[in-house]
């Protein structure tokens, strides 16, 4: 997603359809990938105006979830999202070699429930590298 002003780049996110395994079953999700926002245009929304649009279009295509993962929450944590705090499992990708398999709590991953669905408690395979 881009957000344009004026002819001027202002923000960008980019969005991953998924599914997950978790011992509950499948997990439809959107990963909100870099959420990024120019820091003079910072402060005036941008950026949760792309976390709704990309929530609304989550709902109409029947996704359960949007995840990311965070460095800095807040401004998620304004718009609905927390953090689980249970185990991931995840492929280990680094400079197109794979590493391994990652296990353990991620406290970045943050999520946000679209379909009613509950988040699972155990571990979350993310079927894939993380994003």
């Amino acid at each position: 997603m881009l957000v344009w002003q004026n002819q001027s780049l202002v923000g960008q996110m980019g969005v991953e359809y998924r599914v997950l395994g978790s011992q509950d079953g499948p997990l439809r999700i959107f990963g909100a990938i870099d959420v990024c926002v120019a820091p003079e245009c910072r402060n005036q929304g941008i950026a949760t105006q792309m976390l709704t649009w990309l929530e609304h279009l989550g709902q109409s295509s029947r996704v359960d979830f949007m995840i990311l993962f965070a460095l800095k929450p807040d401004l998620y944590r304004r718009n609905g999202f927390y953090a689980p705090m249970n185990p991931l499992r995840w492929l280990k990708i680094h400079e197109h070699q794979i590493l391994g398999i990652g296990e353990e709590v991620l406290p970045e991953l943050m999520v946000k429930g679209l379909s009613g669905k509950a988040w699972p408690s155990g571990m979350v395979d993310l079927l894939g590298y993380q994003f």
